[in-house]
């Protein structure tokens, strides 16, 4: 097995808030990571090596990123003539800090379905 000196760390704690009898909630979450660098990670190289990355992801920090996500259940509907059930609409943000100076944030969205 082979890690390339890769050692990283991850708590997550979350709070769920049920809405509309439990059908539909709201999440808040804070999500913390620590990692070193990779054995083949530097910031410059002089020479070609046989593994090398100058990928900040691979480069040792650590970042928060505090979120909110939504969930409703939709149901069951019709839609152009194709029944669908137990639908479900799932959206979130993130903000992400690194101590790099990288900061950054994303929406994600998604919808669930049976047919």
């Amino acid at each position: 097995f082979d890690d390339w000196g890769a050692r990283a760390h991850t708590i997550r704690g979350a709070y769920l808030i049920a809405l509309r009898d439990e059908q539909d909630f709201v999440e808040v979450a804070l999500r913390y990571h620590t990692q070193d660098a990779v054995d083949y990670y530097k910031d410059s190289f002089s020479s070609n090596e046989k593994f090398m990355t100058s990928d900040s992801d691979m480069s040792k920090f650590n970042s928060y990123e505090p979120s909110l996500m939504y969930s409703r259940h939709l149901g069951d509907y019709k839609f152009f003539n194709v029944d669908f059930s137990d639908a479900e609409w799932v959206t979130s943000v993130t903000y992400a800090k690194r101590n790099t100076g990288l900061n950054y944030a994303y929406l994600q969205t998604s919808l669930a379905f049976f047919f």
